[in-house]
């Protein structure tokens, strides 16, 4: 019988949050709208473990970027938290590579927790290799964890050096061979993957027990009728051989916590019985308090270098909307770099989803607000770009997969400057339109946007976007 404790995609959030993702203010606590952090983490590991002699706690990736106290503290704040809180091994993630290689084997170096990826070729980088194993056993329970991450990482983020990324569904059969060899027949995965791909996984493979996931932010639940939950909590796949294996993920943020109870005939390595759920890391649960006095006192440099306030906020702006469709941060974003470019004759400004990695909540806008929106220090670059290749950027986004080369395209391209008329639910795109300059015709008297015309393909125009997306990162633009 195992308790099992897990998170993903925690991106650096260590201290409570509001609903868009921000520290919490003043107000936030009084309405009681903070959740998660690191303390109330604490309280939740400490709640599960208490009196259960079989634990195993487990982190799925992305423990990097998203908040200010990443863009502080560069991973260095979470090597303690993840220690106090004793997980027994992790995975890489796709934003562990956003600072190259080198700063993530220091970090490994110093985090001293067993990290496993089974689906890299680390030959390339030796400093890595020492560090990162294919999997790690674990004799008392007969157990082998697996580990894997998004072969996409090469595309969405700038630092992988000499890593090669491998298919997961070949690299993790070929380990699970390997094991069964030695007769270990229960197999573990933490994945940063996806949703989607993790059930692939288990299809296309044999022999995994549990999977472990993330990358994909997914809310589960083991309620029916959760209108929010993307699946079921946990979601049961069968593989090759027809066995069931399942799949659970945790959110993101540190917002949940995720558990398992099972019991586990080691003989076959199947699951005979499974109980749990993921704990919502609301106001309502309590704070360890020593955890508490450490996260803030690791605060007080963040909020004395980015307490100044920039502007005012006139309404609330989530991010996750900006995934699926037009949202108003993106507006609020796009829009701005347009006006600070005015003088270069800018047209169009183009960014990507995923570069925006919280809201923003209405009221005073700090430069740490700012800095949780956009962690990742990109340039803004203006480029030059066709109407094709301009229907094309926006077309891969509405339909999910570039048309250009068919290769998938993971976030939705966010734009001031066009106007579009698609149905992203059928992957459709109508048409696509530009601001009518001076030496444009005049729009038709039918148009739906007057002084808007539809983009002509073979025209030059002055493009506003981050150096990020103009070298054909995250795939928005195929440069």
């Amino acid at each position: 019988e195992l308790r099992l404790i897990f998170t993903n995609d925690i991106h650096s959030h260590e201290m409570p949050f509001n609903p868009v993702g921000a520290h919490c203010s003043y107000t936030d606590v009084q309405r009681e709208e903070c959740r998660g952090g690191a303390a109330r983490r604490k309280y939740i590991f400490d709640l599960l473990e208490r009196g259960h002699p079989n634990v195993l706690k487990f982190d799925s990736g992305d423990i990097f970027q998203g908040d200010p106290f990443y863009n502080y503290y560069r991973g260095n704040a979470s090597i303690p938290i993840m220690q106090i809180l004793g997980y027994t091994a992790v995975t890489i993630g796709n934003h562990e590579f956003d600072d190259k290689v080198d700063h993530l084997v220091k970090f490994y170096k110093q985090l001293k927790i067993p990290v496993v990826c089974t689906n890299l070729n680390l030959a390339g980088e030796p400093e890595l290799y020492r560090i990162v194993k294919r999997s790690l056993i674990l004799e008392q329970y007969n157990i082998a964890i697996l580990g894997i991450t998004t072969v996409n990482t090469q595309s969405i983020s700038q630092g992988t050096g000499q890593v090669e990324f491998i298919d997961p569904v070949p690299a993790v059969q070929a380990e699970i061979d390997r094991l069964r060899g030695q007769g270990i027949t229960t197999i573990f995965v933490l994945s940063h993957c996806g949703y989607k791909t993790e059930q692939r996984l288990i299809r296309k493979t044999r022999g995994i027990t549990l999977i472990f996931g993330g990358h994909s932010h997914s809310y589960l639940s083991n309620d029916p009728d959760d209108p929010s939950a993307r699946g079921a909590f946990p979601t049961t796949v069968y593989d090759l051989d027809g066995r069931p294996a399942y799949v659970v993920q945790a959110k993101m943020w540190g917002e949940y916590v995720g558990f398992l109870d099972l019991t586990l005939n080691p003989e076959l390595g199947q699951i005979t019985w499974l109980s749990g759920q993921p704990i919502h890391l609301s106001s309502n649960v309590p704070e360890d308090a020593a955890m508490k006095a450490f996260v803030e006192h690791l605060n007080k440099p963040i909020q004395a270098a980015g307490g100044s306030v920039l502007a005012h906020v006139p309404l609330d702006m989530p991010q996750a909307p900006c995934k699926r469709g037009e949202c108003q941060l993106a507006n609020w974003v796009t829009n701005a770099m347009l006006a600070a470019t005015r003088h270069l004759s800018t047209q169009i400004a183009l960014i990507n989803s995923d570069g925006m990695r919280q809201g923003l909540r209405q009221g005073p806008l700090t430069l740490s607000n700012l800095l949780a929106v956009f962690p990742f220090r990109d340039p803004v670059v203006q480029a030059y770009m066709t109407g094709r290749h301009i229907l094309d950027s926006i077309t891969g986004s509405v339909r999910e997969r570039s048309p250009v080369d068919q290769v998938w395209v993971t976030c939705f391209a966010q734009f001031a400057g066009l106007k579009m008329d698609f149905n992203f639910e059928r992957k459709y795109l109508h048409r696509l339109y530009v601001r009518a300059g001076p030496s444009d015709p005049p729009s038709s008297s039918d148009s739906p946007y007057p002084g808007w015309i539809p983009i002509q393909e073979d025209k030059v125009y002055s493009v506003v976007t981050l150096e990020y997306v103009a070298k054909g990162n995250d795939h928005v633009v195929v440069p």
